[in-house]
């Protein structure tokens, strides 16, 4: 890789997380806007409570991710395609099991969630439990499906291609999600958006990275 191409790559990566900061604080601010707007504040509350729980189950991945794009750089470097190839499915292996402890911690606390939700009568006819599950689902997908494949974009220093993808994809999520939510007012299907198309994205990533970077 020559001194341009990792000037030309490094100034594209910032120039796209720069503007993925700027995209993000957007959409969340509209978002954020509608969603009191059709819900109401609590269930705003109910947001950032399963959002700060999910977070810290997220604490599993132990920073295991940095350590390999470390490694991956090193094979990058050296243009070794069979320990770039063992160190991905190795990255497979351990980002599957990571995912399924994730989902069988928040199982295991789904029906405790009572007990952290102050007033859980307040909700009304809410299923909090399904939300919360809804709410793992997002959490944990990318974890069984192509996510570890981005780490030989940042590897080859050429993360801006995943992320004007996912701007992509979040972009027509928040469409879509603003739009069902003026029209439905329904948190379900508010959730299930983002499932649906948080999956879509991961798979486009995955099958394109493939397709680029054949390990």
């Amino acid at each position: 890789m020559s001194n341009a191409s990792r000037t030309e790559k490094s100034l594209l990566n910032v120039l796209t997380g720069v503007f993925g900061q700027m995209l993000s604080f957007v959409l969340s601010f509209v978002i954020r806007t509608v969603f009191i707007h059709t819900l109401g504040e609590l269930y705003l509350g109910l947001n950032g409570l399963f959002t700060n729980i999910l977070s810290v189950l997220n604490l599993a991945e132990l920073g295991l991710g940095t350590a390999i794009v470390i490694e991956l750089y090193r094979t990058v470097e050296k243009k070794d395609e069979e320990k770039t190839g063992q160190y991905l499915l190795f990255y497979r292996k351990a980002y599957r099991l990571i995912g399924a402890v994730i989902l069988a911690a928040g199982l295991c606390l789904t029906p405790f969630l009572q007990h952290l939700i102050k007033d859980n009568a307040s909700l009304g006819l809410i299923n909090y439990r399904l939300v919360f599950l809804l709410y793992l689902g997002n959490t944990v997908f990318s974890y069984f499906l192509f996510a570890y494949r981005q780490s030989v974009l940042q590897a080859n220093q050429a993360e801006y291609k995943a992320r004007l993808i996912t701007y992509a994809f979040k972009v027509l999520e928040m469409i879509l999600q603003i739009i069902f939510l003026l029209c439905f007012k329904n948190i379900y299907i508010y959730l299930i958006i983002p499932l649906v198309l948080g999956c879509v994205s991961t798979v486009v990533k995955g099958v394109l990275i493939g397709k680029w970077y054949p390990f």
